[in-house]
């Protein structure tokens, strides 16, 4: 799906950062109105990785095995909550900014 977000941008920012079996908010990275933010669980992750609205865990997480990723047209990556089985697995993440 093609989305005309307007001119190209010339710089991104990306990042990681740890999460555990606690659920962990993202961090605050803005994203531009009308462009999307790419999350990806790492390779070497050894759990699924939860994505939740809120701190409190729920059945209608949406889950990411090692190595798969989602865009989301959100405003901050901070309204994301992450959480998974293991202390030892990473996000990465990448936005044009």
């Amino acid at each position: 799906m093609h989305v005309d977000n307007g001119p190209n941008r010339s710089v991104f920012a990306s990042g990681a950062f740890a999460i555990s079996s606690n659920p962990t908010q993202g961090p605050n990275v803005v994203i531009p109105d009308g462009y999307s933010i790419v999350i990806k669980a790492r390779r070497s992750n050894s759990s699924i990785t939860y994505l939740e609205v809120s701190s409190s865990t729920s059945t209608n997480a949406y889950s990411l095995a090692a190595g798969e990723f989602i865009g989301l047209y959100i405003t901050n990556l901070s309204l994301v909550w992450f959480s998974n089985s293991t202390n030892t697995d990473v996000i990465e993440y990448i936005v044009e900014t």
